[in-house]
Order: structure tokens, then sequence, then C-alpha cells
């Protein structure tokens, strides 16, 4: 759980800039999609872990980084 939540953080940290946000996207394209095939995708996965995580910590924790992301 710590890793996930660790990894959350990190994550919504490095999106919050409009350049990390930029770097995502140039690293999905650069895998041909593989990642996600779009951004939209990947914040949706976000929402699912935010919603039907058994932990709610691991929840709590998605959604603060959505936040991070959505400014």
């Amino acid at each position: 759980r710590k890793d996930l939540k660790a990894s959350l953080w990190s994550i919504g940290f490095f999106c919050s800039s409009e350049d990390g946000f930029k770097y995502i996207s140039d690293l999905n394209k650069k895998f041909n999609g593989m990642l996600f095939s779009n951004l939209f995708e990947f914040v949706c996965y976000l929402i699912g872990i935010a919603e039907n995580h058994s932990s709610l910590s691991v929840r709590i924790t998605c959604f603060y980084c959505l936040n991070l992301i959505a400014k």
C-alpha cells in the first residue's frame, strides 16, 4: 500500500505542472500508446482507483492526486 500511495503522490506532483503533464503525454506517444491510449484514459484509470480501491487511504490519496493534476 505504501508503494502505491508513494507512486500516486509522485504522479500527482509530476503531472501538476504543465511540463510534467506534457512529458507523460510524450512518453505515452513514445511507447505507441502502450501505457494508455490517451491522457483521458489515464485520468479515468486514476478515478477508478479513487472509486474502487479496497483501502480508504489509497482512495483518498488518489483523490488528492487527481486534484493536483486538475489545477
